[in-house]
């Protein structure tokens, strides 16, 4: 092809990939820090409905730190952790709208 006109759509696509950098190793990258990210926006809501101040770094790590919920900062969980976390946290919620926490 002489001119971009000329590219079909697919051809403009990867091109467009490859001007901003995106090789597939880093699409593939993109989408764990997605999945990552949202794991964390879970985890973090729940932490919040909990009554743990989310907007602290310093409560929330504390809450992370104690052994019986993760035993690390919220900053050091993977994602797995993070997955596993989630029904750790509704059995406190569950626990707590009961009255038993």
């Amino acid at each position: 092809t002489n001119t971009t006109k000329e590219l079909t759509y697919s051809e403009a696509m990867y091109l467009c990939g490859y001007l901003n950098g995106a090789k597939k190793e880093n699409r593939d990258l993109t989408i764990t820090e997605r999945e990552i990210r949202r794991r964390r926006s879970a985890v973090l809501k729940r932490v919040q409905r909990i009554g743990i101040d989310t907007t602290d770094w310093g409560a929330v790590n504390a809450f992370f730190l104690d052994v019986r919920i993760a035993g690390k900062k919220f900053r050091e969980l993977d994602g797995e952790e993070l997955l596993l976390l989630i029904p750790k946290l509704e059995s406190i919620l569950k626990k707590k709208e009961d009255g038993g926490y």
